[in-house]
């Protein structure tokens, strides 16, 4: 009989044993799978390579690929003019891509920019966010304010965009780049 109590007292210590074991294992496999996200995580930013030229860049200063790298459009609460961003496909790790931008007025046709007008930007400070998808098809987000003053750019935060927001994102990208080709 007290043979029977030891070997049930070592199949319940081994049963804990094997549930601890596991636990561990998944907080191990969890920290893994994390540190590799984090190894090739885009990381995009805005620029001014050439301050004399002032055309803004994307630049991806992380270390894996970006895909659909695009701006929410600005909306002016004093004119209701719309500044519309141009999208960009790909970027690679230290790649930049320039930036165009459409200002869309409500009493005039659509004007296209290269090259940044401070006209049409009556603040000196703005914040953009940059949306942008990593090679594991997660979508994130960068927060920049930008100095058109100093015609320097902030980076603030980068944050990784929830499932639901991230269905939203890209449904909001597709009716952007189909809006774009009409």
């Amino acid at each position: 009989m007290c043979i029977e109590y030891v070997q049930t007292g070592a199949i319940i210590l081994t049963l804990l044993v094997l549930i601890w074991y596991t636990i561990e294992t998944s907080g191990l496999r969890r920290s893994a799978k994390e540190q590799n996200e984090l190894s090739i995580l885009p990381c995009i930013t805005l620029c001014f390579p050439d301050l004399k030229e002032r055309i803004p860049v994307f630049k991806n200063i992380g270390r894996g690929p970006a895909f659909n790298i695009f701006i929410k459009d600005y909306v002016s609460p004093a004119s209701n003019e719309k500044i519309s961003f141009s999208t960009i496909d790909f970027l690679g790790p230290d790649q930049v891509a320039a930036i165009s931008f459409s200002l869309i007025s409500p009493d005039s046709a659509i004007t296209y920019f290269k090259d940044m007008d401070m006209k049409i930007f009556p603040l000196h400070i703005y914040d953009f966010e940059v949306h942008y998808q990593s090679l594991e098809g997660d979508w994130y987000s960068s927060t920049l304010s930008t100095n058109l003053k100093d015609m320097r750019f902030i980076f603030k935060t980068i944050k990784k965009l929830s499932r639901k927001d991230a269905m939203s994102l890209a449904a909001g990208v597709f009716n952007h780049l189909s809006g774009m080709k009409k």
